[in-house]
């Protein structure tokens, strides 16, 4: 959750049928476009999203969604980044329409945080991040970050507990495992059961719960971190994921190549070349 997100509407989210001129080079698929100052300000946007899947960002929270989706796409290519959040509060004249901890990060501590405690549970993943409700949740009895384990012959049992403070409307309240869907409804159907339904975890993978709020004019939610699941000894690594952050190396090595700069940084991209590749060998599904 950045600055792109605001209180009023979060910046726009535009696309483009060719792509565009960049700051350096060209490639870029369109552009995040602050709508609320008094001088419009363009960001390119690189991420390789396919034009058949850009229909799910068309809407007023498009901007947090494709930062959602990108970020599962890390998650899936096997990388454990703990989510994290902030307003951008007076950082620059282009982000004055928010306020002080808009988008802000919660982290789960027994004891008061000292400053670096507070820090090394941002690191563990034992965090939630939000820009409207407060969202506290649990797996069988552990916070976010949470790694379960076994040897692959049976599936984990997940017992999920939370508690959740609203000011707007709830839309849905979500189980998310490695991008797909385990569980949703509309939080008064959720209140009415009571409980979670019963949720088995029968393959490698991550979980998140999210709450996503009814606000028209961005996507207000929270989430929390992930929780990791490790089947067999091995973690989940897609195929696909690694493909697509690997489209994204290949757009910033060729960025480098039309700026006319190549020998400059022709040993970094040797390193992350190999480091790709080397990726694409650890992938244990598609």
């Amino acid at each position: 959750l950045s600055s792109h997100n605001r209180p009023l509407g979060d910046d726009r989210l535009l696309f483009s049928k060719e792509p565009i001129q960049a700051a350096v080079g060209k490639g870029a698929i369109g552009y995040v476009e602050n709508g609320l100052a008094k001088e419009k300000k363009r960001s390119e946007v690189f991420a390789p999203i396919e034009a058949d899947e850009r229909i799910r960002f068309q809407d007023a929270g498009a901007v947090g969604k494709l930062s959602e989706a990108i970020y599962w796409q890390i998650l899936d290519a096997g990388f454990r980044i703990a989510p994290t959040a902030g307003s951008g509060f007076q950082a620059s004249a282009d982000v004055q329409e928010t306020h002080l901890g808009y988008n802000r990060v919660y982290v789960y501590s027994e004891t008061a945080p000292d400053p670096v405690r507070w820090w090394q549970a941002i690191v563990q993943g034992k965090t939630f991040v939000t820009n409207g409700p407060l969202l506290r949740a649990t797996v069988n009895g552990l916070p976010p970050g949470s790694i379960f384990t076994n040897d692959g012959s049976k599936s984990i049992p997940i017992d999920i507990g939370i508690s959740l403070a609203v000011r707007d409307p709830v839309d849905y309240l979500d189980v998310v495992f490695n991008g797909e869907t385990l569980y949703s409804a509309k939080l008064e159907e959720h209140n009415k059961r009571g409980e979670f339904p019963p949720i088995e975890i029968d393959r490698s993978g991550w979980l998140v719960i999210r709450v996503v709020t009814e606000h028209s004019k961005g996507y207000r939610y929270a989430t929390t971190a992930p929780y990791y699941f490790v089947l067999n000894g091995q973690p989940r690594v897609s195929r696909k994921a690694v493909a697509f952050l690997e489209k994204w190396h290949q757009a910033a090595v060729d960025n480098i190549r039309q700026a006319g700069v190549t020998e400059l940084y022709q040993a970094w991209i040797e390193r992350s070349r190999q480091y790709w590749k080397a990726k694409l060998d650890t992938c244990t599904c598609d």
